[in-house]
């Protein structure tokens, strides 16, 4: 009985401890220069100046020429508005746009499955995307480019979406983009680039992205026999790829 009384006495003086520090109130001196000064006032002479104690052995003497506004704040406030996670962007109009290269692998084939010749030149491009995210995991656009494999250069136009599997400022990214690239010199084909990723937020709206991924891509090519008939064929490349850019 008498360690319940104990007990409940202790209580009873330290909730009212606890209660004050969770409302300690503290002076904050704003001065004209931008600066921002917390402490405790130890002095003020009116129209003069003030004394701030910043901490245990610092006391500065502020002219009242320098001071914007003085306020008292909440220290428990401030500390938990520090604490508060950055709000990322994770709704409304988002463009990406990403240098890519292609390192050819396999082998060129046509639709009905013969080998041709060995798929060794890389791929260079430029990608962007408009489109709108409907929240911090989906974004949705139409993706326009331009893309150069040996002497072909490629107009990609693409529907892009990517799933982010967290809200933090680093998250893996499923990219999926596909659709049909307008040949410059040969005819275009089908592509599709399905990619694994990171987006890394450099500020609430701006983000860096860095993808690996998988295309494969269709091109109606004409070339000339020995006799020089022309023939056109459907050929598929294929290749690994790389990409690196920014989305705001």
């Amino acid at each position: 009985m008498k360690k319940i009384i104990v007990i409940t006495m202790l209580l009873c003086l330290a909730l009212p401890a606890f209660m004050l520090a969770q409302n300690t109130m503290e002076d904050v001196v704003y001065l004209k220069n931008g600066n921002i000064l917390r402490g405790t006032i130890m002095e003020q002479i009116p129209n003069k100046s003030i004394k701030l104690k910043i901490n245990e052995k610092n006391i500065m003497t502020i002219s009242f020429e320098e001071i914007e506004k003085i306020t008292k704040e909440n220290v428990a406030e401030k500390q938990a508005e520090k604490k508060q996670p950055v709000e990322y962007k994770s709704k409304g109009f988002i463009n990406l746009t990403e240098l890519n290269y292609g390192y050819g692998i396999n082998s060129v084939s046509n639709k009905n499955g013969s080998v041709q010749v060995k798929n060794e030149d890389p791929t260079f491009g430029l990608r962007t995307v408009n489109g709108y995210q409907f929240s911090p995991f989906v974004t949705l656009g139409i993706g326009l480019g331009y893309e150069q494999y040996g002497n072909s250069g490629l107009i990609p136009i693409t529907l892009d979406s990517r799933i982010m599997f967290s809200r933090k400022k680093i998250a893996p990214v499923l990219n999926i983009n596909g659709g049909y690239s307008v040949g410059v010199n040969n005819s275009g084909g089908a592509c599709l680039n399905p990619a694994l990723g990171l987006r890394i937020f450099l500020s609430k709206k701006v983000a860096f992205l860095f993808n690996i991924g998988y295309k494969a891509q269709q091109l109606a090519v004409t070339s000339y026999d020995m006799y020089y008939n022309k023939k056109t064929s459907v050929d598929n490349f294929y290749f690994l790829t790389v990409s690196a850019g920014v989305s705001f």
